[in-house]
């Protein structure tokens, strides 16, 4: 794949472009924007053609543009931003590149990301009992309590920051 010439618009561009779009309520003038900017579309390619490159964040800016890092932000966003991990280090192709791709929105609060993971990723991976094959009953018992508490605590401090917020703001 590498080093091969490609004809003809790269549709690459065109499923992130749309998935942002979409995510972010976008018009499709803010992504085109973007690609005029060599340095914003070399970051992009570079993710889509490097195998090195595993990771590529979109942030929608205090401006209102769009910005490609190939970095999770170290910072707490301050507006809606998406992601795009790739499922295998490599060249992603043109074809069906929707498969080797894993995207999604990312929220300007921490806690509502945490939240999220934990809601879809940690506890059903963690509450499945076929998971659990070849662990001590013991063990199996303690993760399920530990991964509820978890759960409960996220739940809490969610609620408590969303409160906290909504009476700090007023």
């Amino acid at each position: 794949m590498e080093g091969t010439p490609h004809d003809g618009p790269d549709l690459r561009l065109d499923f992130m472009g749309s998935f942002i779009q979409k995510t972010l309520k976008l018009k499709p003038e803010k992504w085109q924007r973007l690609l005029t900017f060599e340095e914003h579309k070399t970051v992009i390619k570079d993710f889509l053609d490097l195998s090195s490159e595993m990771v590529l964040v979109i942030q929608f800016t205090q401006s209102a543009q769009l910005l490609p890092t190939i970095k999770f932000p170290l910072t707490q966003l301050k507006a809606k931003g998406v992601y795009f991990v790739k499922r295998l280090p490599i060249e992603v192709p043109r074809e069906d590149c929707a498969f080797w791709l894993i995207s999604g929105d990312l929220a300007t609060r921490s806690i509502d990301q945490l939240s999220c993971l934990v809601d879809e990723i940690f506890v059903p991976l963690l509450s499945n009992t076929d998971n659990h094959k070849g662990w001590p009953e013991m063990v199996a018992q303690d993760v399920l309590k530990h991964t509820h508490s978890l759960k409960s605590t996220v739940y809490q401090v969610n609620k408590f920051l969303t409160s906290f917020t909504s009476i700090s703001i007023h």
